[in-house]
């Protein structure tokens, strides 16, 4: 059993992000997509010298989790930038602003091995049960705390959907 916190309702405010998007499979699967996205990731933004300019982590699944199986999803992973300064020119690095509109926010406790039970819990438990509406939008993951830092344990994720 997953531990997941009560949804809290935000709309923050929009934010600029840079990220490296990759494709999951026709099925729905995101596969290895987030993985590759977030290791090509931290080898570009090490390479360019931008990690000293970026925040909190953040993972975007624009298309929900597979859930229309006429397209491939598609998964971002990036970081919230700290300044407007331009970025130098990375063919793996994209950036834009991200304008999630209102959430429900959803927090789980753990370890990100167990990311994929926590969203099961979410989508089949939770947010049924909390009586809001979803709406078209991007799905995302905010990670919280450095895991360098933070026992495994106690590691902290938003689980973030967009409701009306």
């Amino acid at each position: 059993m997953v531990s997941i916190s009560q949804p809290e309702i935000r709309t923050p405010r929009p934010q600029r992000v840079i990220y490296v998007e990759r494709q999951g499979t026709l099925d729905g699967n995101l596969g290895d997509s987030p993985m590759d996205a977030q290791n090509t990731l931290h080898l570009a933004l090490d390479k360019q010298g931008l990690t000293n300019r970026i925040s909190y982590g953040i993972s975007m699944m624009p298309d929900g989790m597979g859930l229309d199986t006429t397209r491939a999803p598609r998964y971002r992973g990036g970081y919230v930038l700290t300044d407007d300064a331009p970025l130098p020119a990375d063919p793996d690095l994209q950036e834009g602003i991200f304008d999630a509109g209102k959430m429900a926010v959803f927090t789980y406790t753990g370890g990100w091995e167990g990311l994929g039970e926590a969203w099961g819990t979410v989508l089949g438990e939770a947010f049924p049960a909390s009586g809001f509406t979803m709406r078209p939008g991007t799905w995302f993951e905010t990670y919280l705390d450095d895991p360098s830092v933070t026992p495994t344990d106690q590691l902290r994720t938003e689980i973030c959907l967009p409701i009306e």
